[in-house]
């Protein structure tokens, strides 16, 4: 009897419900293309900050103010198509932020 309300519960949820494989990630493409960068994952976060501080003597004491921001790896696992055009378009997208001249 639970069984059978299970696979009615299941049966129910729209596509099966939500699958604990794929996430989709978007975030804006490069300049002068519109829309998103979209693909899927198996797993993204989002990286976590470091905030530095910078000492400044002032009157005889120490002032701390906020310094240079430090960002952690950004870790993702991504389902790929046999053209690798998810790849190209990361790379792309590396590429015009750092832009290291390649």
């Amino acid at each position: 009897m639970a069984t059978n309300s299970v696979n009615n519960f299941v049966n129910a949820l729209r596509g099966g419900g939500a699958r604990a494989n794929q996430f989709r990630v978007s975030f804006p493409a490069l300049e002068g293309s519109s829309g998103q960068m979209e693909f899927f994952c198996r797993g993204a976060q989002i990286p976590a900050v470091t905030m530095g501080e910078v000492t400044i003597p002032y009157r005889g004491r120490q002032i701390f103010l906020p310094g240079d921001r430090t960002y952690d790896a950004w870790t993702v696992t991504i389902f790929n198509d046999t053209g690798f055009s998810v790849r190209g378009a990361l790379e792309r997208w590396q590429n015009e932020i750092q832009n290291i001249g390649w």
